[in-house]
This record gives structure tokens, C-alpha cells and sequence, in this order.
């Protein structure tokens, strides 16, 4: 519980931070406030709300909704992997996952590189900021470098800790890992992963005898049809035997590789970054735009949950209840975004200096964080592992398309959001 607390409380007390600077007025003469042109026009960088029809109530609806679909789609990927009494077809599940990293990689490149670029190219920053336009594109680079660096030194430090006991035999032998999220100790009860591995190590594990050739003959498993059960029951990689890894001891205890654990804890920092802002929008909105743009983030929030509850329903927790509160935490920021939005939106100021730098560097190192994430530890690792590569053709066609697909919608969301 500590270990979820401590992120949480960091995240909610940078966006009291985030907000203090908001609102705080900007210290500037006239000329910096007004001076400014857009395409021969001047603009008003100080001005605040149009004064347009603004309904509390239906705000205050709209943020519940939010919250409820956002929630949704964080949770059931979740749940669906750790309660397979629901009977969720493995299928579906897998689909959701590759539908919601096409999101999340049109939400880097479409979304937040696109709004960065436009904050800080705005009219009314000060000339030094635009005398620069590439900057939106550099933050983006090196948050994805930034990011590379902290995964490498991650699992770099993993593999010293796990690898310095001499014998590598003894040390696979007391602590045995799995590709996605089991470990057992000798004489110990073995335990599952979670996810489509974990999945499949119980029918390996549980559902699958050999006869006296050596070959496996596959059972059904309850609820399941049988192409569901060949699903989940692709053959292992050939280095892996009966629940032993060779080359994997340098897996943290859970058999997680450090790297996946914490590329799942930037995606939910990235997601949780522009959702601030994304909900900030919302609770300012006035008139038609409100109802609009609740529809468009309704969407949005609903297929970037399923892609993130996927990666969370992957990690190994000790309390059943605790990948489910860490799903409804990311997916309650954009209504907390929206709740500020509401009792700041008579001093909020979206042409400020302020709020125009803040978005723009924010939405890059989001950006660059997200897209880091889908093409190397999304797209890249679960395409290529040796178990999709088994999979029937139909089955890997439709999650190419599945993939294919999130990204178009998010593509389509964009225009309104």
C-alpha cells in the first residue's frame, strides 16, 4: 500500500503546484500582454472566459461521467485477468490491450506533440521562447532518451543485485522466473503470473499431460472454447522447461522484469500528466463546446484506460484490491482536472504566459514518454516475443488490426478533442 501511496501523493501534489502557477497572475507590461499579433491581428493574451453559457450542474454530470468511463476501461482489463470467474474471453482482452496501445501511441503523436508545438510557438509568449520553434520537439527527445536511460539503468541495477551471489545455478535454482510474472521457491507452491502468460502458464501448468513420447495433449479449460485455450496455450520459448527460465534470474521477485514494471509506472505518469490538462479543459469549456468535447474525452479516457489497465493487470501485487485502486487513481485524474477547472475558471487565463509554458512542457514530455512507451515496450516487445509469433495467422491479423484501429479512432477523437 505504501509503495502505490507515496506516487499518489507526489501526483496530487504536483497538480496543486501546477495549479498555484496557473492562476498566478503574470508580472508584465501592457505591450506583453496585448502587444502581441496573429496573423496581423492583435490578441488579448489576458483575457479570460467569454462570459458564454456556463451550467454547474451539468459540469458537475459530465465529470461523474468521465470518471465512470474512465474507470471502466482501467478496470476491466483488470479485472478480467484476475477474476476468471467473469468468464471475459482471453480474446477480447487481447484485442482491448492492442486497441488501447494504437491510443496510446496517436495520443503522443497526434495529441500532445501537435498542442506542445502550439503552446509554445503562441503568439503571446515572450520572443525569447518563440525565437526557438523546434522547442516543443527537443523536450519531446529528451524525455524518450530520459526515459531509455532510466529503463536501462533500472534493469541494470536489477541484474547486479540478482546476479552477484557466484553460482548462477544456485541462484536460478532458489528463485525461479517467468517470462511475465510467476516465481517459486524449491518446495514452495508455485504461483501464476497474471496477463495472457500467466494464463497460459496455468494450462501448462494445470490442464496440459505428456504421454510417454513426450508430446502434450491439451485439455479444455472450463469456460473456454477450444480456440480460446490455444490462445493462451502457445508454446513457451524454447529456453524456458517446466518452469525454469535460464538467462531470466535477474527478474525481480515477482518475476517482472524491472524494465516492464517501471515502463508501466511512466505510462500511468504520462497518462496522468496530460489527463490534468485534458480535464482542465473540460471544466472550462462554456456552451456547445462542453458537450462536444465531453463526448470526444469520454472516448478518449475509455480507450486509454483499457491500454493502461492492460499493463497494470500484468504487474504482480499482493493484495488482489490493489491493481484495481491503482487503475481508478490514474483514471480519476482527468475528472480532478476538471473539478479544478470549475473553481478556477474565473481567474483562468489559457493565453497566460504562464499556462501556455507549463501546457506546452508538460504535453512534450508527456509526448515523448507515450511514444517511447508504445513503439519499444508496446509495440515492439509484445509483437515480436516468441509466444505471439505462434499464434494462428487470423488471430495475429486481427491484432495488427486491433492496433491499427486505436490509433485511427484516436486519430478521429483528436479532431473534436
Amino acid at each position: 500500500m505504501l509503495a502505490t501511496q507515496k506516487p499518489a501523493a507526489g501526483l496530487f501534489l504536483l497538480i496543486g503546484l501546477l495549479t498555484l502557477a496557473i492562476i498566478h497572475p503574470v508580472q508584465g507590461t501592457e505591450e506583453e500582454a496585448k502587444g502581441h499579433t496573429a496573423g496581423g491581428e492583435p490578441v488579448d493574451c489576458d483575457a479570460g472566459s467569454e462570459g458564454g453559457y456556463y451550467n454547474f450542474l451539468e459540469h458537475a454530470l459530465g465529470i461523474f461521467l468521465v470518471l465512470v468511463v474512465s474507470a471502466a476501461g482501467a478496470v476491466l482489463p483488470v479485472v478480467g485477468v484476475r477474476y476468471p470467474w467473469l468468464r471475459i474471453p482471453p480474446v477480447l482482452l487481447e484485442v482491448g490491450k492492442h486497441f488501447g496501445t494504437g491510443v496510446v501511441l496517436a495520443t503522443g503523436f497526434m495529441h500532445l506533440l501537435p498542442d506542445s508545438l502550439f503552446f509554445l510557438n503562441d503568439p503571446c509568449l515572450p520572443e525569447p521562447v518563440r525565437a526557438y520553434p523546434e522547442l516543443a520537439g527537443a523536450i519531446v527527445c529528451v524525455a524518450a532518451l530520459m526515459f531509455h536511460m532510466i529503463e536501462f539503468l533500472t534493469t541494470a541495477h536489477a541484474m547486479k543485485g540478482h546476479g552477484s551471489g557466484g553460482d548462477g545455478g544456485a541462484e536460478a535454482g532458489s528463485m525461479v522466473a517467468r517470462p511475465t510474472g510467476s516465481f517459486s521457491l524449491d518446495g514452495a507452491e508455485k504461483s501464476h503470473g497474471t496477463g495472457l502468460d500467466g494464463l497460459a502458464e496455468r494450462i501448462h501448468d494445470g490442464h496440459r499431460d505428456s504421454d510417454d513420447s513426450g508430446q502434450a495433449t491439451q485439455k479444455a479449460v472450463p469456460g473456454w472454447s477450444a480456440h480460446e485455450t490455444s490462445i493462451v496455450a502457445a508454446p513457451a520459448p524454447a529456453h524456458i522447461h517446466h518452469g525454469h527460465s535460464h538467462g531470466l534470474a535477474f527478474l525481480e521477485p515477482g518475476g517482472i522484469d524491472p524494465a516492464r514494471r517501471i515502463s508501466t509506472y511512466m505510462l500511468e505518469f504520462g497518462i496522468a500528466l496530460h489527463s490534468i490538462f485534458v480535464g482542465l479543459s473540460l471544466g472550462t469549456a462554456e456552451g456547445s463546446d462542453f458537450v462536444t468535447l465531453l463526448i470526444a474525452i469520454s472516448f478518449h479516457q475509455f480507450f486509454e484506460g483499457i491500454a493502461l489497465g492492460s499493463r497494470i493487470a500484468e504487474l504482480p501485487y499482493k493484495s488482489v484490491w490493489m491493481p484495481v485502486l491503482n487503475a481508478v487513481l490514474v483514471a480519476s485524474t482527468t475528472p480532478l482536472g476538471a473539478v479544478i477547472g470549475m473553481g478556477i475558471r474565473s481567474v483562468y487565463r489559457a493565453r497566460s504566459a504562464n499556462t501556455l509554458v507549463i501546457q506546452g512542457i508538460l504535453n512534450a514530455i508527456s509526448s515523448g514518454m507515450l511514444i517511447y512507451t508504445a513503439l519499444v515496450n508496446l509495440i515492439s516487445q509484445e509483437f515480436n516475443r516468441p509466444e505471439f509469433m505462434t499464434l494462428p495467422t487470423k488471430l495475429k491479423m486481427m491484432y495488427f488490426v486491433a492496433l491499427y484501429l486505436g490509433t485511427a479512432a484516436m486519430g478521429l477523437v483528436g479532431i473534436w478533442a
